[in-house]
């Protein structure tokens, strides 16, 4: 739902505006807007992995280890944005680092559960 508040700002905001009375206390700031794109960019990543995995009737192991790599370089890759920002200082981006970091923890905890990487390998070449 948020992709698409997101992608259709200018007609979120104009509704708002127009039903100002009873919607008022919903209009949301530039500012709020820009965190709800940066959560989008965050979040978005891992619901299209997740999307990828669901799609087929039984996912194969060799789904795992380019889910886990993407998840992981998608993370990474949000710790250097967050990090190389100029609001980094900003109390909501010290709470978004710490979460970002507890998404490692919590990811790196899963696939240290995957004691046999050359499974992934195996999956790989027979799955037809």
């Amino acid at each position: 739902m948020i992709e698409r508040a997101v992608f259709l700002k200018k007609a979120v905001n104009s509704f708002i505006q127009s039903n100002r009375r009873d919607l008022g206390d919903y209009i949301l700031s530039s500012k709020e807007w820009d965190q709800a794109e940066i959560l989008l960019s965050i979040l978005m990543p891992f619901k299209l992995v997740s999307d990828h995995v669901e799609q087929t009737t039984r996912p194969g192991i060799e789904r795992v280890f380019w889910s886990y790599e993407t998840m992981f370089n998608q993370i990474d890759a949000i710790e250097n944005k967050l990090k190389a920002t100029d609001q980094r200082q900003d109390p909501w981006i010290k709470e978004l680092i710490q979460s970002v970091d507890s998404m490692t923890s919590k990811l790196r905890n899963y696939y240290s559960k995957t004691h046999a990487a050359f499974v992934y390998a195996d999956g790989v070449l027979l799955n037809p």
